[in-house]
């Protein structure tokens, strides 16, 4: 007569095939964490790229970029540089809620997807959440002194988005070129731009390496202050992205000649040089990934 039994798994044999797929997944986590973490930063490069448009669209709109600091709508209403650019970013409704001074703080600040970078979800529990920072220019170590709107940037055309002596910033007229002129850059200590602290939505360039921290990027830090308006982020890389007046997203390293960021943050670095001395001489692009 013919066994009535069926061969099974013995343990040993079932502990071996528990182990080699413990072994795959284990390679295949790392991999899809690549994958998912490549993903973020591309989505971050199209925020950037979104933002840069949306100011040349401005110009070309008005015939000039917009102040990192204006006053909106019938009630003339104090906001940071995303305001008037809303209308370029596809938010023709919030934009509406500006222009007719209606209403409530809710709608004219709301969370956007596209100004919090996605390595940074706590942001978008912020109202007006932000992790992208705007050229401001130039800041003096003390309080920086004013500009046509009260707020404050020490000169004009030491920033992208500073206006002066009713003389609008446009790229057409930066003097180093559209291609060296920083628009935006990524900031981990970026906060909102429903805020009246200039280092909340900016970032800046200062001749004073204690108050800036140099270049140094503070990736984990959240504190909002002077000194960590620059550059900084929480990808992979040692370093951040930069978008640039000609529309152009690149990645600069952590370890950035200081001089360097100094002439990408500045238009027209003649007029800098009053500022910081060396700011003339010739440029390291080194640490730039272009």
């Amino acid at each position: 007569m013919k066994s009535s039994h069926s061969k099974g798994f013995t343990l040993v044999e079932l502990l071996v095939v528990i182990a080699i797929i413990g072994v795959l997944v284990g390679l295949t986590i790392p991999a899809v964490q690549a994958v998912r973490a490549s993903a973020r930063q591309t989505q971050c490069l199209n925020n950037m790229k979104q933002l840069a448009a949306a100011a040349a669209s401005h110009e070309t709109t008005l015939g000039y970029l917009p102040s990192y600091w204006g006053t909106y709508g019938t009630n003339n209403a104090n906001a940071s540089w995303v305001v008037p650019l809303l209308p370029h970013l596809g938010e023709g409704p919030v934009w509406s809620q500006w222009e007719n001074g209606s209403g409530s703080t809710q709608e004219r600040y709301p969370t956007l997807s596209f100004l919090i970078c996605p390595i940074q979800p706590a942001k978008k529990k912020v109202q007006a959440g932000l992790s992208y920072g705007a050229n401001c220019g130039y800041y003096n170590g003390s309080g920086i002194q004013g500009d046509d709107t009260g707020k404050k940037v020490y000169a004009y055309q030491l920033g992208a988005f500073v206006h002066k002596n009713n003389q609008k910033s446009r790229i057409s007229k930066m003097k180093d070129g559209a291609t060296y002129t920083v628009l935006f850059g990524e900031n981990t200590q970026a906060h909102s731009w429903n805020s009246s602290n200039v280092y909340d939505f900016g970032i800046v360039w200062n001749s004073n390496t204690s108050t800036l921290l140099g270049i140094g990027m503070d990736f984990k830090s959240t504190t909002r202050s002077w000194k960590y308006a620059r550059p900084a982020s929480r990808h992979a890389q040692n370093g951040a992205h930069l978008a640039f007046a000609d529309g152009g997203v690149f990645y600069c390293s952590k370890s950035v000649d200081r001089l360097t960021y100094c002439q990408l943050m500045a238009p027209d670095d003649k007029k800098a040089a009053a500022y910081y001395g060396s700011i003339s001489n010739p440029m390291n692009m080194g640490t730039i990934d272009r």
